[in-house]
């Protein structure tokens, strides 16, 4: 059996003409691909979350993996 794959999270902040835009992306350690990202003009605990839901929608983990999340 394969092992689980191994993703990390962060998020970062850019100005733009408009204000802050605020970007989390989850990245798989192995491919180091974005599998999930999400985008927003406020930095809430539901942005980082909106990516993880992204990159689990979107197929990228077919098999069990382990979330580790730190603060």
């Amino acid at each position: 059996m394969a092992s689980a794959p191994k993703w990390i999270a962060d998020f970062t902040y850019i100005w733009t003409a408009q204000g802050w835009l605020y970007v989390a992306a989850v990245v798989d350690l192995y491919s180091r691909r974005v599998v999930g990202w999400s985008m927003s003009a406020t930095m809430t605990a539901q942005l980082v979350t909106d990516a993880m839901i992204r990159a689990i929608g979107a197929g990228a983990n077919r098999i069990a993996c382990r979330i580790f999340e730190h603060a």
